[in-house]
């Protein structure tokens, strides 16, 4: 694993069954939020697509957009959240063409 000075972090990631291996960069914005993520195939390259994300100011995560290497979007999630009294999520709802797909409910004690 390595770090940059600007906090971005590329990790290898090899397996034991297999010589290949791939390696993801991660970048992130001043307040420690996730804001792209890149990876290579087992020669170098990168894949066929990359992910960027939008976070509100407190870094949860808004949107999620995968996009080509022609920098093409291919497709978008977008995330809505549901409050307790002290602010905290309780539950988020990811939106693909503005279908439901995804559901996340969480207790916090």
């Amino acid at each position: 694993m390595s770090y940059s000075e600007e906090r971005n972090i590329s990790i290898d990631s090899k397996t034991k069954d297999t010589v290949s291996f791939q390696r993801y960069f991660y970048k992130y914005d001043k307040k420690g939020a996730l804001v792209e993520l890149k990876w290579t195939d087992s020669e170098n390259k990168l894949t066929n697509s990359y992910e960027k994300f939008e976070n509100d100011k407190n870094g949860l995560r808004l949107k999620d957009k995968s996009y080509n290497l022609k920098d093409e979007l291919l497709d978008s999630t977008v995330y809505k959240y549901k409050f307790d009294d002290r602010n905290n999520w309780i539950k988020k709802e990811g939106f693909k063409n503005k279908e439901l797909f995804d559901v996340t409910e969480r207790i916090i004690e």
